[in-house]
């Protein structure tokens, strides 16, 4: 993300997802889940950043930054 390489991010995240899954690691997931939320907010594809932060949140509930994901995207939304 820092790079501003969106379509690597999402890539990486999504490789990353099927490692920590296999492993059982529900705060790694999330992370995952987060970074996705992250590409699509940024690629102002709000439904989906919503879906992924949610996800992250659903995982982790104390995921501080998926819930911030979740508020941005609710203030983006009603401008």
């Amino acid at each position: 993300l820092e790079m501003r390489d969106l379509p690597a991010a999402e890539t990486h995240a999504k490789e990353a997802m099927t490692v920590f899954e296999k492993l059982g690691d529900k705060q790694q997931q999330a992370q995952c889940l987060f970074v996705r939320g992250e590409v699509a907010r940024l690629e102002t594809r709000n439904a989906d950043a919503s879906a992924h932060y949610a996800a992250a949140v659903k995982l982790v509930p104390a995921h501080a930054a998926a819930q911030l994901g979740l508020a941005r995207v609710a203030l983006a939304q009603d401008g």
